[in-house]
């Protein structure tokens, strides 16, 4: 039986959850076991490009959400404007 893509990203996408589960898993052990300011930034060094990432992905639909909210506040002051003629 030949593997299918649908197979080889399953394996992928499991293994990349293992990973992200031990390396979530073994920071916050080790933040709760060494309480200290000194292993905060020792851990914020070697967790610096798994944050960035996180703030990449959380980023954009922030802006997104913040966009809106600004087009829909233009859109109500346009309608406001077009039928309360004074």
């Amino acid at each position: 039986m030949e593997p299918t893509e649908h197979d080889d990203m399953t394996a992928v996408w499991a293994m990349l959850g293992c990973t992200i589960a031990l390396k979530v898993g073994l920071t916050i052990w080790v933040m709760f076991a060494f309480p200290s300011v000194r292993n905060t930034f020792v851990q914020l060094a070697l967790n610096w490009p798994w944050i960035a990432l996180i703030a990449v992905l959380l980023a954009a639909p922030a802006v997104f959400w913040f966009r809106r909210l600004r087009v829909r506040a233009k859109r109500r002051q346009l309608l406001h404007a077009e039928w309360n003629v004074d």
